[in-house]
């Protein structure tokens, strides 16, 4: 698995979960990646982390909690961090915001029109 892909894994694996996930577990379901030897999957995890933190994902290492009855610490991503808030609009604002992207893909030379196309998906 190229690191773009893992990245992409881990990031939705870590999204889905209900708990954070420990190093082991990312050992269980990347074997791959962060199997063999431990120290050489911790110097992976921990540049994958850091590109991660890089490109603004809110990954954060949440230590063990006799509380919550959790032995060991694990990884999660800020789902309110990391995901846009909707922005609430009227039908109106939508209709305007819409034309206007519209708009902008029919001049044809709009630098950003992939991601615009994207957006008015």
């Amino acid at each position: 698995m190229d690191r773009t892909e893992r990245l992409l894994d881990l990031v939705a694996l870590l999204l889905d979960a209900p708990e954070p996930v420990s190093f082991s577990e990312l050992r269980e379901v990347f074997p791959d990646d962060y199997g063999g030897s431990r120290d050489a999957a911790e110097r992976k995890l921990e540049r994958d982390k850091a590109e991660l933190l890089h490109l603004g994902v809110p990954l954060e290492f949440v230590p063990p909690s006799l509380e919550d009855g959790r032995d060991l610490g694990g990884y999660r991503i800020d789902r309110a961090a990391f995901f846009l808030p909707d922005p609430r609009l009227e039908p109106e604002e939508a209709a305007a915001l819409y034309a206007a992207g519209s708009a902008a893909l029919a001049a044809r030379d709009f630098p950003f029109a992939h991601d615009l196309q994207h957006a008015l998906r």
